[in-house]
């Protein structure tokens, strides 16, 4: 499992200054300002043969070295391969809760803290085939939905309900190995829907393979502990990322893992997605998680899963000739559970 759910949050976050501005409390901009927030880069166009349209942009996910395992402890007995082993033709349907709580400090000047509702995604995995090394597998974003938003700023549930409203229909096809790595595939993102959710939905679409628990080569048994390192993409930005494992408790149903993470970053020049001629510098970056999840080899998406983020991260922005310090605090949850 990867923390994919950050950059799917990140690009949530975008949506946010929308949702809490109002016409009496909106700062003026200058001309400048103005215009580059309306500066777009033109999205490839790629009509697809297979799912995609004139309509569609086709967004290839980059093939990536899998991230490399090592088994620690190989646990007691009795012990066994670990394979994602679902049946081809099979459905799979899941339901992902994200939530996050933000804080900023810009110039110098501390924002308050912003907790945004939480944000449900519905979502199906097809699987299209298994063959015996690979499988391909197409995932379905059936719609997405703000959940209980109980003392949330009620312009900011509006909005987000009525952007999310479009989030939906959306396909991604992916080629996964049996141990869970992902090979290769593309997501169709619709050209109508403004650009911060069109690169929301790129990289929710891209999560779902993220989400795969990386399974050892060798053997293993209840209590077994192995580590997996490997490298993501997440907003722009390329991390390094360990993950530790423990199979806590081993059943006839499936097993119990815990997993800790932690992120270092490998390239402190940061251009955001989104934001031409927008760069930054990333002097600090800090980055780990917990989480708890069940998972059966029989299915590709885990029967229950729950984790916690945190993220430091400091940087120096320029922009147009301008610099700015933004210094950023955010917590994320992301729990899922295949139904």
């Amino acid at each position: 499992m990867r923390l994919r759910s950050v950059s799917v949050i990140l690009g949530a976050f975008l949506l946010i200054p929308s949702a809490c501005d109002s016409k009496d409390d909106k700062p003026a901009e200058d001309t400048k300002t103005a215009e580059a927030k309306e500066a777009k880069p033109e999205p490839e166009v790629k009509a697809a043969d297979d799912g995609g349209g004139a309509d569609t942009k086709r967004v290839e996910i980059a093939k990536a070295d899998p991230p490399k395992v090592t088994v620690d402890d190989a646990g007691g007995d009795p012990k066994e391969q670990l394979r994602f082993s679902p049946k081809a033709g099979s459905e799979e349907k899941v339901e992902m809760t994200m939530g996050m709580t933000m804080g900023m400090t810009m110039g110098g000047q501390k924002m308050p803290a912003v907790t945004t509702p939480p944000m449900i995604v519905d979502a199906r995995a097809q699987v299209d085939n298994v063959a015996e090394d690979k499988m391909l597998v197409t995932y379905i974003v059936d719609g997405m939905r703000v959940g209980d938003a109980k003392g949330a700023n009620p312009t900011m549930v509006k909005t987000l309900a009525t952007m999310l409203e479009g989030m939906k229909s959306f396909e991604a096809h992916l080629e996964l190995d049996r141990r869970g790595a992902l090979l290769g595939g593309h997501v169709d993102v619709p050209q109508a829907l403004p650009a911060p959710m069109q690169q929301m939905t790129e990289q929710l679409q891209q999560s779902f393979a993220q989400i795969q628990v990386p399974l050892p080569e060798e053997a293993v048994g209840p209590g077994a502990k192995w580590t997996a390192v490997g490298t993501v993409e997440q907003g722009g930005m390329k991390i390094e990322q360990t993950a530790h494992y423990e199979m806590v408790e081993k059943t006839d149903a499936g097993m119990k893992l815990k997993v800790a993470i932690e992120q270092k970053l490998l390239d402190n020049d940061f251009k955001p997605p989104g934001m031409p001629g927008v760069k930054a510098k990333i002097n600090l970056f800090q980055s780990a998680g917990t989480g708890n999840l069940e998972l059966s080899t029989d299915y590709l998406s885990p029967t229950d899963m729950a984790t916690n983020i945190k993220l430091k991260m400091g940087m120096d922005i320029e922009a147009m000739g301008q610099k700015q310090k933004q210094d950023m605090e955010m917590d994320m949850t992301l729990q899922m559970q295949r139904k």
